[in-house]
């Protein structure tokens, strides 16, 4: 589901996502979304031009056909007269055909590479659109995540982590609402309440001791200790805990473990 930046009025706006509209001169107008105006402005330039570059398209495409359409009425008659005169008399097939070419060749070239640069321009164009529609819809999981958050009693420290955490387990459905995407960690489907509650039982260290009831290790990782992202010890929570406190030290580990902290999955098993 893609979001309109404004609709003729707030009865249009798709079911939950009201709060981000602003009536304004009786329209709805996306202001919800930070730096939602840049990209509105951005989204309006590249839809006009977009569209400029389609009418451009379908006229040069328009203008092809008609110069083979004449093309092919002229090369019927005049060339094989032509070729008549050129032969004696007496056609020749195979100098016809290669006239032919060489004649439709010299029309429509031109022609046809204005339309692959049309072509390319439009994917460029369609390309920048879905790009600002994602920035969008990713502001409004982030911004939903922090609230539902804040709220649940992460805590602060943990509020990146847990931004990073649950934003890539999550998708907007055709009604608006937050839930858990197919393929999620959490239970496909659970809005995003329920998958705060299941983050609460997996990464008890997201909360403050007082509230994250099993929060083991959440006083960091003592000299001599584990290391979490090794296949053997490998604790997403200590993890998430570890970076809280000390980023550098997690890189160091993750590194050691042989780790990307950008795609983090637990190693292979060491080979006996």
């Amino acid at each position: 589901m893609e979001l309109e930046l404004q609709y003729s009025s707030m009865a249009e706006v798709p079911q939950g996502f009201e709060s981000l509209y602003t009536e304004k001169d009786g329209k709805a107008v996306l202001t919800g979304v930070k730096g939602v105006s840049g990209f509105a402005a951005e989204r309006a330039t590249l839809t006009k031009s977009l569209n400029a570059e389609r009418e451009a398209h379908k006229a040069t495409k328009a203008k092809l056909n008609e110069i083979n359409t004449q093309v092919e009425t002229l090369t019927t008659e005049r060339d094989e007269l032509q070729i008549k005169v050129e032969s004696g008399g007496k056609p020749d097939d195979g100098k016809i055909a290669e006239l032919v070419e060489r004649r439709v060749k010299l029309a429509t070239g031109p022609l046809e590479k204005k339309v692959q640069a049309a072509e390319s321009r439009a994917s460029e164009l369609e390309s920048k659109l879905v790009e600002a529609t994602q920035t969008i819809r990713s502001g409004k999981i982030n911004s939903a995540i922090q609230e539902a958050a804040n709220k649940a009693g992460i805590d602060p420290k943990m509020m990146t982590a847990a931004v990073r955490l649950l934003s890539s387990e999550l998708d907007i459905d055709d009604n608006g609402n937050i839930i858990a995407r197919e393929g999620s960690m959490f239970t496909p489907g659970l809005d995003l309440g329920g998958v705060l509650n299941e983050a609460k039982q997996h990464f008890p260290n997201l909360w403050p001791l007082s509230q994250g009831g099993g929060a083991k290790g959440a006083g960091g990782l003592p000299d001599g200790q584990k290391n979490p992202f090794t296949y053997k010890d490998w604790n997403m929570t200590e993890q998430f805990s570890l970076m809280a406190k000390d980023k550098a030290l997690a890189e160091r580990l993750a590194k050691a473990a042989g780790v990307d902290l950008a795609r983090p999955k637990r190693p292979e098993p060491p080979k006996a």
